[in-house]
Order: C-alpha cells, then structure tokens, then sequence
C-alpha cells in the first residue's frame, strides 16, 4: 500500500476514534423545537389555560403557494398520542417570520373580558 493509502487511512481513524462512540452529547439542556413541517399536525395547548389544546398545520393555500397555518378550535383535553407537541410561541414566530396578518389569539378564549368562571344567574 502507497504512503497516500496509509495517511488517509490514519486520518479516518483518528477523526473516528477523537469523535467518540457516534452518539450526540448535548450540553444545553433546553428543549429543541422541532422545525414546522407542511402538512403535517401539531398540537399545543392554549396559553391561558392548560386544559385545552389547538392543532396547527402548515398548507399551501392559494395561488401564491405560502405556508399558511390552519388552527384548530380550541378542545378540551389531552394531546392525543401520535400529534407532536411544540410550543405556541412557534406559531406565532411562524406567522411574524411570514409576515402574516390574520394574527388572531391561539388562546382557548381570545377575548378578554369573558369571566374564567361563570357564577351562575345574578338574582
């Protein structure tokens, strides 16, 4: 074997033996977010209250073929398994990164004045 053959050789294994046992090591130990993906579904639950939870997906609507999010209405409940949970804050920045202007409130109740809890008939 030539003298080229054999540095390669030596090279590969050095950069194979410095890089460890292949699995990735992180030292951040925030969660990823996971990049939006067309068509497919997220779920989320509401900023203003955890028993509810919105999915989004991302389509192409339109002749100008954006990315748009279509959100669903607020459900009361769990994330069903299978549906990938992301923050909201990802929506959000998807749609100011776009520069979207249908921005409306992903919160289970978008308006503010509705009481959390309703007391009954005033008498």
């Amino acid at each position: 074997m030539d003298s080229g053959m054999q540095y390669n050789q030596d090279v590969l294994r050095w950069v194979s033996n410095v890089n460890g046992d292949g699995k990735s090591y992180r030292q951040d130990s925030r969660p990823m977010e996971r990049q939006l993906k067309e068509n497919e579904v997220y779920g989320f639950y509401t900023p203003d209250s955890d028993q509810f939870y919105r999915t989004v997906m991302l389509k192409k609507i339109g002749i100008d073929g954006v990315l748009k999010p279509l959100i669903s209405n607020p459900v009361y409940g769990d994330i069903p398994d299978g549906i990938p949970r992301i923050n909201p804050e990802q929506v959000y920045q998807y749609m100011r990164m776009h520069n979207m202007r249908n921005m409306n409130g992903i919160n289970a109740f978008p308006k503010t004045d509705v009481p959390k809890s309703y007391g009954g008939i005033k008498g």
